[in-house]
């Protein structure tokens, strides 16, 4: 039957839901999509960080979806949580799990690619092919592992400036992101108002009270004490203490 939907169990990044899917929609709601990578820094041009580093090459992996218009004005960005990717619609292969916000991104959906030019890219810093903890270090030729230098939501947002002057984006009709991404919505606003048309923070505070600032600082810590001395200790003091914050919430 022409139009006929399906209940199907599927996951995106860290959630699962039940979908009533088209009979013909496998592939996405973008169909199958390719990740990108540029570099957005150079030696000439280097990121300065915020708290006093600097690196003179970033890799940005990233994925779009729609077109762009002339203006340069149609697009919308957005913003993962700490664990996500770019992948954040469609499919990288026809048997591949969709991306984190695949029921969001589409024509007819929340971010209609019909007359939005949507883009995804992994922070700086995070572990799905932006530069980080697990990049090459050109000075010593091994990863940067804990050495990587310290950085902040407003080098992640800097980053993800170069990377839309890359592409040509001279406005963005809106930023939208949940958690880490939607301190990347509210950093959008705060240093560069003058480019952004909306924003839709979801999951997030304009700041952090001291005992959200306080369990984050633990979990730092227990993240350092896996990657050094004793990976299966902080391991498990790690999820320990994550289901600790989910049953006070």
């Amino acid at each position: 039957m022409s139009g006929a939907r399906r209940l199907v169990h599927e996951t995106w990044g860290d959630h699962a839901a039940l979908l009533a899917r088209s009979e013909h929609g496998r592939d996405g709601s973008v169909g199958v999509v390719r990740p990108q990578v540029v570099d957005v820094a150079s030696p000439n041009d280097p990121l300065h960080l915020e708290l006093g580093g600097r690196l003179d090459h970033v890799a940005v992996s990233f994925e779009t979806y729609g077109e762009l218009d002339a203006r340069g004005a149609n697009a919308v960005l957005v913003c993962h949580a700490l664990t996500g990717s770019a992948h954040a619609a469609g499919r990288h292969g026809p048997h591949d799990v969709p991306g984190w916000w695949d029921p969001l991104i589409g024509a007819g959906r929340a971010l209609d690619v019909r007359s939005h030019f949507v883009v995804s890219s992994n922070v700086l810093g995070g572990c799905y092919g932006s530069t980080g903890p697990t990049s090459i270090d050109p000075t010593t030729g091994r990863s940067y592992g804990p050495t990587f230098p310290r950085f902040t939501v407003r080098d992640m947002v800097e980053v993800q400036r170069r990377l839309l002057d890359h592409l040509g984006v001279q406005r963005l009709r809106a930023v939208v992101g949940g958690s880490m991404g939607g301190m990347q919505a509210l950093e959008w606003a705060v240093t560069h108002p003058e480019r952004v048309g909306a924003l839709v923070a979801i999951a997030i505070g304009a700041r952090h009270s001291a005992w959200a600032i306080g369990l984050n600082e633990v979990a730092r810590r227990a993240r350092i004490c896996r990657a050094s001395s004793a990976p299966a200790a902080g391991a498990r003091l790690t999820e320990a203490f994550a289901r600790e914050v989910l049953r006070c919430g």
